[in-house]
């Protein structure tokens, strides 16, 4: 069994133009305070790691419960609304989609998704570019905070008691980098952000994707 397990920001979806704003933007409105940006400086990347940083920095923890609620209500109301509005814009790193699908046929493979966004916006974001988040097992920062935990979540779900004797993770940051690291996956990092031993713009070369991942190629 081999699974491949996939990011979504960045690594799925081209979302960096929207999301980080629209986080910033929602902490912005329900906190009324201004956070530091630069997703590296958090311990855990994830929308609600980054929230529970945020909350214990700004020693908000007596309304933990309450701000959790209200952040995320704002963030996913945000998102539907920025897609619904801007119909398009929403793109897949291209082609994305074709390889989900192309490894969806494979036998013995199992692509999953484990994400640092909260289900609601992964499922939207996912649906944007034309893939079902049904048809994958998913786990996000709706799940846990730690990306670690995130990945083993995927990886439990994906399985459901089997066990990978390869398994690979795509990502494109430092901490999707270090995650892997950490549970023994393979990394391929996407975009320039992170290096990696095998590091790929996007998905069009399915063949060479396909060599690295030590699988037959598609033609």
């Amino acid at each position: 069994m081999y699974l491949i397990t996939f990011d979504i920001d960045g690594t799925l979806v081209d979302s960096q133009g929207f999301d980080s704003d629209l986080y910033i933007e929602t902490i912005q409105e329900v906190l009324d305070i201004e956070i530091d940006a630069n997703w590296g400086e958090y311990k855990h990347v994830t929308d609600s790691g980054i929230l529970d940083q945020i909350i214990k920095e700004h020693n908000f923890e007596h309304l933990d419960i309450d701000i959790h609620r209200k952040v995320r209500r704002c963030f996913v109301k945000k998102t539907k609304n920025y897609i619904s509005r801007s119909t398009g814009s929403v793109t897949e790193i291209s082609g994305a989609k074709k390889l989900i699908d192309t490894l969806n046929m494979r036998k013995k493979v199992i692509p999953a998704i484990a994400t640092g966004g909260w289900k609601e916006t992964a499922r939207m974001k996912l649906q944007a570019i034309g893939i079902d988040p049904d048809n994958f097992p998913l786990a996000t920062a709706s799940d846990s905070p730690s990306r670690i935990e995130i990945m083993q979540i995927a990886e439990q779900r994906a399985l459901q008691g089997s066990t990978a004797h390869k398994k690979t993770y795509f990502g494109d940051g430092s901490w999707d980098k270090m995650a892997s690291k950490q549970l023994g996956y393979h990394f391929i990092g996407i975009g320039n952000s992170v290096k990696s031993t095998f590091n790929i713009p996007n998905f069009r070369d399915l063949d060479g994707i396909f060599t690295e991942l030590g699988l037959k190629p598609v033609h």
